[in-house]
């Protein structure tokens, strides 16, 4: 890694930790109901997001049209047939291999940290929206729904997710030069462990190895997630593909879909299914892409 990269890891855990210590501050001297402290969270939620692109302006000392340029936050030169591609494969087949998984370790294997799919619990009414009497037509519409679901959460997510992914997928890209496999998973460490500071400071926590284990977990889906936006971003480059897909991952849930006892660290889109879940889109991917170029090759 290079001087700027050290700088940017500098900013970008500095800036964090000062957040966290505020923090730490105000839940520790403020009431739990008092509006002070409410508004404080707030604001900190709010600089929280933005503390991975302020770190990024911060080391390339705010020149923004040279950002732009180099990281492609643009749809200029955008392959948009791919980023649709990309983006409609992450919105649809995620949710849809994690359901297929939780049949396959839930209802055939019958381990009951997966959950399982019980079409006969699928309810009768969604939020006062009546639903068909068949249960497996009930089952479709219900996960359309959530599809939808997933792209509401994406308008929530995508400013966090924009911001991030400038500094993942732009500055990391660019400044770490390692091979593709390694810089690919310390970009995924980083991404997954840089908010380490607010599990520390964190003075609401109950068991720590919850929270330990979350992280462990996180880094693991940030690194899987690393291999799957950097290919995107090669076929499509824009970084606004690798920005939509973590919106959708992060948005998405089955949770009304699935039932039983779920472990959320195995179960459901964001634990070790919706791990699987990407690793098999990425490798479809890949197929493809591996595919199409021996073909042009040839």
């Amino acid at each position: 890694m290079n001087r700027k990269t050290y700088k940017f890891l500098c900013w970008l855990f500095g800036l964090l930790l000062i957040l966290s210590l505020f923090r730490y501050l105000l839940i520790n001297f403020l009431d739990a109901d008092s509006k002070v402290l409410l508004l404080g969270q707030q604001i900190i939620h709010a600089f929280y997001i933005f503390i991975p692109l302020l770190s990024v302006l911060i080391v390339e000392k705010w020149k923004v049209k040279n950002i732009i340029l180099e990281y492609s936050i643009s749809f200029k030169g955008t392959n948009v047939k791919k980023l649709i591609q990309y983006v409609l494969a992450t919105a649809i087949l995620f949710p849809a291999i994690v359901l297929f998984l939780t049949y396959i370790f839930g209802n055939v294997f019958h381990m009951s940290s997966f959950g399982e799919i019980v079409l006969e619990d699928v309810p009768s009414s969604f939020y006062g929206m009546g639903l068909p009497g068949n249960a497996y037509l009930k089952f479709g519409i219900l996960f359309l729904i959530s599809l939808g679901m997933n792209f509401v959460g994406l308008i929530f997510k995508f400013i966090s997710s924009f911001s991030g992914e400038i500094a993942w997928r732009g500055f990391l890209e660019k400044y770490i030069h390692y091979s593709r496999i390694k810089k690919t998973m310390l970009i995924g460490l980083i991404w997954g462990l840089w908010d380490i500071p607010l599990l520390i400071l964190n003075p609401c926590r109950d068991n720590i190895m919850d929270y330990f284990y979350v992280f462990i977990l996180k880094a693991l889906l940030c690194v899987v997630c690393s291999f799957y936006f950097v290919n995107a971003l090669k076929q499509t480059r824009s970084i606004f593909t690798s920005s939509i897909m973590q919106g959708l991952i992060s948005s998405s849930t089955l949770i009304f879909l699935i039932h039983g006892d779920i472990n959320f660290f195995i179960g459901d889109t964001q634990g070790l299914l919706g791990i699987a879940s990407i690793m098999m889109i990425n490798g479809i991917f890949s197929k493809i892409s591996n595919r199409n170029f021996m073909r042009d090759k040839v």
